[in-house]
Order: C-alpha cells, then sequence, then structure tokens
C-alpha cells in the first residue's frame, strides 16, 4: 500500500515548485505577483526544495504501482471490472499457438540482485514502439491507443498488431495463456490525430471483443484526483493512482502517476465524489523514465530509478516524475473517431 503521508508531502512539493515557476514567469517581466503564490513558499530556497524532490521514490520501487486485485478494497471492485476492457498491444510474434489458444511469450526483466517489486515477473521484449496499452471505446469492435504504439512515421498501420485482453497476475500467478477469443487482430485504423500533439489512434480490431467500451468524458471540468492501469514495460497490468495538474499546453494534462514505456494508451480515469474511478478523463501519451540498465551488464538486466527533478534558474521545470495525458477532449473534436464511437 502506498504511504499517504509521503504521497501528501510529496504533491505539498510539487504545488510549491509549480509556485515557484510562476513567481518567476512575474519576476522576469517585472510585474507584481499574487498573494496566493508566495503564500505556497515554504522551503527556505530552491536548491533545498529541488534537493527534497530528488529525493523522493514516488515514481516505481513499487510504491504505489501495484495489481488489480491488490487496489484498496473500496475500489478493488470496480477497478476489476474496469480492467477486463483494458488490452496490451503486441505483435504477432510475442504469441505463440498453443492448445488451440495463445500463449504469451515474456522474458526476464528486472534484476534479480536487486531488491524491487515486479522481479519475479517477465516482460514483453520491446519491439517497434510496443508493447503499448489500449482500451475498448463504443462498441466493443475499437480500442483507442497512442498514435505512435500503432502507426509507423508515415502513419501507416504497424503490420500484424494484437490486443491481448486479460493479461494480469494474481495470487503470484501470470496469466500467459489465453483462449483465441481473447487475442484479436487489428484490422485497420478508424481514426487518428493529425496535428503533432493528437498522439492517438482508434484501431477496428478484426471481430468484436465482446467487452464493453469504457465511459468517455465528453464535457465537463476535469477531476485532478486519476487512476492509470496498463501494462508498463509489458508486465501484467498494473493500477496506480495520482494527482493531476494542468500542463504547459491545453493539448495535454499531466499527471503524478507510477507508469512507464508499455503504458502509452493507458486509459486515465477519474474518481468521482464517492472516490470510485469513474469516466476516462484522457490517454496515456508519455510516461516517466523509470528504469534504466545496470553498468557494465547486458541491457536485458535492469533497476528501477526513482524520478527526477531540476529548475533551470529562469524557473522552467524539468522533470521525470509526471506523466503526459491528451485529454479526452481533443479525441472528439474528430469527426471520424465521435461516429466510430457513437454509432
Amino acid at each position: 500500500m502506498a504511504n499517504l503521508d509521503a504521497l501528501a508531502q510529496l504533491d505539498s512539493l510539487r504545488e510549491e515548485l509549480g509556485a515557484r515557476k510562476e513567481l518567476a514567469h512575474f519576476e522576469s517581466r517585472g510585474l507584481p505577483a499574487p498573494d496566493f503564490l508566495r503564500d505556497k513558499i515554504r522551503e527556505p530556497s530552491l536548491s533545498e526544495l529541488v534537493r527534497k524532490l530528488n529525493d523522493s521514490t514516488h515514481i516505481i520501487d513499487g510504491e504505489t504501482r501495484v495489481e488489480a486485485v491488490e487496489v484498496r478494497a473500496p475500489i478493488r471492485a470496480r477497478v476489476v471490472d474496469h480492467s477486463a476492457s483494458v488490452a496490451l498491444i503486441c505483435h504477432s510474434w510475442d504469441l505463440v499457438a498453443s492448445n488451440g489458444g495463445w500463449q504469451l511469450l515474456v522474458h526476464p526483466f528486472l534484476c534479480r540482485e536487486r531488491n524491487q517489486n515486479f522481479v519475479e515477473q517477465g516482460a514483453v521484449l520491446p519491439r517497434d514502439n510496443t508493447p503499448a496499452t489500449g482500451f475498448v471505446v463504443g462498441r466493443g469492435r475499437f480500442v483507442l491507443t497512442a498514435r505512435h504504439a500503432a502507426l509507423d512515421s508515415n502513419r501507416n498501420l504497424r503490420p500484424n498488431l494484437r490486443c491481448v485482453f486479460g493479461y494480469t497476475r494474481s495470487n503470484e500467478v501470470t496469466q500467459l495463456d489465453f483462449p483465441a477469443a481473447a487475442v484479436i487482430a487489428v484490422k485497420s485504423v478508424a481514426a487518428y490525430g493529425t496535428q503533432i500533439d493528437d498522439d492517438w489512434a482508434l484501431l477496428e480490431l478484426a471481430v468484436d471483443s465482446g467487452h464493453q467500451g469504457l465511459p468517455l468524458r465528453n464535457g465537463g471540468a476535469r477531476s485532478n484526483s486519476v487512476l492509470a492501469m496498463g501494462y508498463p514495460h509489458g508486465l501484467p497490468l498494473k493500477v496506480g493512482e495520482g494527482t493531476a495538474r494542468d500542463g504547459i499546453s491545453p493539448s495535454f494534462f499531466e499527471a503524478t502517476l507510477d507508469i512507464g514505456a508499455g503504458n502509452s494508451g493507458s486509459p486515465v480515469f477519474s474518481m468521482d465524489t464517492l472516490g470510485q474511478p469513474s469516466i476516462v478523463e484522457g490517454m496515456v501519451i508519455e510516461a516517466p523514465d523509470d528504469i534504466r540498465a545496470l553498468p557494465d551488464r547486458c541491457t536485458a538486466c535492469r533497476e528501477s530509478k526513482p524520478c527526477a527533478v531540476w529548475v533551470q534558474s529562469c524557473g522552467q521545470e524539468f522533470s521525470t516524475c509526471w506523466a503526459r495525458i491528451i485529454p479526452m477532449a481533443r479525441m472528439w473534436t474528430n469527426a471520424a473517431f465521435k461516429q466510430a464511437v457513437e454509432a
């Protein structure tokens, strides 16, 4: 379970960092800064604030990322229900035929010599911007994911993509064998973002997945309490909670989510007034860099690393702690997306 006090302190430090950035913006233009920004400054200096942030181990080390069946009891049923509509996106060569169905091929990922979570779990090998995550929207035949995972540089569909439903872990056992109906080929691209920041693609499956489309935000204010689920680094499905904030561009927002590469395409849910994950606010398009290969070792041996934050003299923040998320509003403006999802 997450250390809630530590997470609250981390959010407070990040709030102060944001306030310092805004103050620097006002001061660089010789403008008076509002008092509410100054009221958020608590640390004696910027360097002390950054030191405390860099000492944080919020990202990975298993502090907040858990299996779907291990989330907090009050939200577990809703999370497990939603997770049925979330799919691993991989290639056909990541699967072998087995007993009339399919077996997913996984490989050692994290170093067993290190004391870190998920070390006993294998992962799908990275190749051609997969593995990634996708989720069912509208009718059961459409899956939404990140454009960079599904399309090549010419905006053509990558060949031999597959959606695998049910790649999870419970009771220390990973589900690697799937019935034929749980592994579905991608047939075509129904719609995709054409602008550089619109990193999304709507995929049409060869057959109906049989899963319910997740509820999507279509108007109204965003929640600042969010939850994401997906396949970090090709590991079995993981779930993490976090706090959202506005991005530097209206094209995306950011959140302190415990995720990584492979979470591209992950649904990000808002938490409703009852604290339950309700509707999809957006989709992960960029995840924190939370894994490194050990020096003097083969790249198959990796370890987790904490996030880092540093600030230039101009007050601009550079961080590996925040995930970037495209809001659903960007997709709803696309006529082809709207037609496919509402059909």
